[in-house]
């Protein structure tokens, strides 16, 4: 027994390490998660700064931030149902060390439970892993059948795995069994009527029943039958002549146990990958392809034409007055809107057409195999069919759907996938100026046009990048009450080779979408350490980070090996985000937020107040300063009581949390006095400095 007893150990040592490698790949799928936000940062990069839909971007941000939460919710689920699995299984293996199995038997089992690891591949792909087993199980201990049945939207789907070959008679005997087992276990009457029973039956072995064996034994388990969509019942039974031994009984339980942790765990972790991936993909709202997505199919078209040499067509779709209709009847009448352009998008073309929502109101289509001359037609006929679709408003009002296109063809218009979005975004822009509700397709001049000036602006950013040319600018945060400087902010500029300093409104948007930000930050960031360094300077220092930069733990550690590397205090930093990423990447700022606070390093949180979660957030992550969005500010000496009570109100939210506030956009004396009648610690503004290369 010395022998079986050290394989009880080894196995224990295998399964704890499989199942710990499973844990740590649930917790790889769970940045599937975080790569939807990711995609959606990249989408609205650009978006954002178009006051007119503003609002509803973060809104929308807020909407995602939700369902992400709920998806990661059913990826904790999962992650505790492998956990109880491992358990479950060590458990197990203690019983049938203990039990009367035969030990050739059990070493056959013990083989089994050893060669279970959860590839994500055998995840996907459940069923056909558990046909594997269940032939493996019967060939160590001959069973007649095996079955599992689970929910499955509104029925129940029941897998019956029959193990030897038998009458039609003795087949249905089986069903009705099964049916007799899932009424004891949901509690109901007549499962036809509750659960429409659909049964997919699956033939493993051509083995003959004996005819002596009619007494049909069944022994069942079950796993979440309270969770929709994921429990379910496994039953293992067998055809005998006689009342089965304590011994065949012992083995029929460990095999329904080994069969549960593989169905069980399996098909729970398929449902919630599949999930993950199409969102991934998908734009959440309306179901179409997300500007990942979009991105990748637009190559993969230009590859195939390159191949074949043909032509397709692109376009691109804003919708006008958008910020009009959200204004006026909500967000929620405003996501119906949107969903009724995609429909209408997607009835309106064919099958093999890419249709995508690239954020806010904005689609993209690419239309396959065809030409400039039949685009243009389509484009106007999808035009032509959003204003005959009228749609009913909150007050009854009937408003058609008005939508501004520009339309490109590929190899016409540009070659590469980059030299295609510039240009199409050029001509949607060139629509709308001309009177919005127009299809517009961009003449030859114009095309030269946007691509000379994108290029310019480019080559301009990456000549900065090589020559080391960006440089920090400092602008200082004052304490209102009594005048002095808490802090700066550090800001990016760009000299030029003929010495003009470039804002960084010039380039920062175009460093952003093209992953240059980092490069632009580390100049920044080092120079401005080096300079804080020199100078012996206490005041803290305002760092911020881009969407991307928060996600990048790499860079973040760039950042603290600096400030060790020039000896700057990490107590004396502030990395400053903007609430759009705060809400469009909650969990990843609460684990972000975690490592700052292990180094002393504090969370400002920019434009606070833009959006409709600001509220809400600060409840969840631990920030040391809120920075009131300057719209509210500069609006407060024209004495609009609304535009006070909202900054008075964040303050009172502020004040009990022991947050600090800091008005931003502060013009004036006025400005400044009435911010200090409401409390607000901190200003900053050009009246109490503008951005410079030295400290003040």
């Amino acid at each position: 027994m010395s022998n079986i007893s050290w394989d009880f150990d080894l196995l224990r040592q295998q399964i704890s390490k499989n199942n710990g490698n499973l844990l740590e790949n649930l917790m790889r799928e769970a940045l599937l998660v975080d790569g939807i936000l990711t995609s959606i940062d990249e989408i609205t990069t650009e978006m954002l700064k178009k006051d007119d839909i503003k609002n509803y971007i973060i809104t929308l941000r807020q909407l995602i931030g939700i369902f992400i939460k709920i998806i990661k919710e059913r990826v904790a689920l999962n992650t505790q149902l492998t956990k109880e699995g491992l358990y479950g299984s060590l458990i197990m293996i203690d019983s049938l060390e203990v039990s009367s199995i035969d030990a050739q038997t059990l070493e056959k089992l013990t083989k089994v439970l050893m060669s279970i690891l959860l590839s994500r591949e055998d995840v996907i792909n459940w069923e056909k892993r558990a046909e594997r087993i269940i032939v493996e199980l019967c060939n160590i201990y001959s069973f007649s059948i095996f079955f599992n049945v689970f929910e499955s939207r509104n029925y129940l789907e029941a897998h019956i795995y029959y193990l030897v070959s038998m009458e039609e008679s003795k087949r249905h005997e089986i069903v009705e069994e099964i049916k007799r087992t899932i009424l004891k276990y949901y509690q109901i009457d007549d499962i036809i009527q509750t659960f429409p029973l659909k049964t997919i039956e699956i033939n493993l072995h051509g083995k003959i029943l004996e005819e002596n064996k009619n007494l049909l034994l069944i022994k069942t388990n079950d796993y979440l039958l309270e969770t929709s969509g994921m429990g379910g019942i496994l039953g293992v039974a067998v055809f005998a002549s006689e009342r089965i031994s304590r011994k065949d009984n012992e083995i029929l339980e460990s095999i329904l146990s080994i069969m549960t942790l593989v169905i069980g765990s399996s098909k729970a972790l398929s449902k919630a990958i599949k999930e993950l991936e199409y969102y991934a993909g998908h734009d959440p709202l309306t179901g179409l392809y997300n500007r990942r997505m979009f991105e990748h199919f637009l190559q993969y078209e230009i590859t195939r034409v390159k191949r074949k040499q043909y032509k397709f067509s692109l376009f691109l779709q804003d919708l006008d007055d958008f910020k009009y209709i959200n204004d006026s009847y909500g967000h929620p009448f405003g996501d119906l809107y949107l969903k009724e352009v995609s429909e209408t998008l997607v009835k309106s073309l064919r099958d093999g057409d890419v249709v995508a929502r690239l954020g806010g109101d904005e689609f993209a289509v690419i239309l396959s195999e065809t030409a400039l001359s039949d685009a243009r037609i389509l484009a106007e006929r999808i035009k032509k069919t959003f204003e005959i679709k009228k749609i009913t408003t909150p007050d009854n009002k009937i408003i058609p759907i008005k939508a501004s296109i520009g339309l490109v063809e590929y190899p016409t218009h540009g070659t590469s996938m980059e030299e295609l979005l510039v240009v199409v975004d050029a001509a949607l822009y060139k629509a709308k100026e001309l009177g919005k509700n127009k299809v517009f397709v961009p003449t030859a001049d114009e095309i030269k046009s946007s691509l000379k000036a994108q290029t310019a602006k480019f080559n301009i950013l990456q000549e900065g990048i090589d020559d080391d040319r960006f440089e920090p600018f400092f602008q200082p945060i004052v304490d209102v009450a009594s005048g002095e400087i808490l802090a700066y902010e550090v800001l990016a500029r760009l000299r030029s080779r003929n010495g003009e300093l470039i804002p960084a409104i010039n380039f920062i948007n175009m460093a952003e979408r093209l992953g240059k930000i980092f490069d632009i930050d580390r100049q920044i960031i080092k120079k401005a350490f080096q300079k804080k360094a020199a100078t012996a300077n206490p005041k803290l220092f305002f760092v911020n980070l881009s969407g991307k930069e928060i996600k990048d733990i790499s860079f973040i550690n760039y950042i603290i090996g600096l400030a060790l590397e020039y000896e700057i205090n990490t107590e004396e930093l502030v990395f400053e985000i903007t609430e759009r990423e705060a809400v469009g990447d909650l969990s990843n700022i609460q684990e972000l937020t975690s490592i700052l606070n292990h180094q002393g390093i504090r969370i400002a949180i920019d434009d606070f107040g833009s959006g409709y979660s600001s509220f809400f957030y600060v409840k969840y992550i631990p920030v040391d300063f809120v920075k009131i969005d300057g719209e509210f500010i500069r609006e407060l000496d024209k004495g609009d009581i609304k535009d006070i009570a909202f900054v008075e109100s964040i303050q009172t939210l502020c004040k009990k949390l022991d947050i600090k506030t800091i008005a931003e956009y502060t013009e004036n004396q006025g400005l400044l006095n009435i911010i200090k009648e409401l409390g607000i610690q901190y200003a900053q503004g050009f009246y109490l400095g503008s951005p410079k290369e030295s400290f003040l």
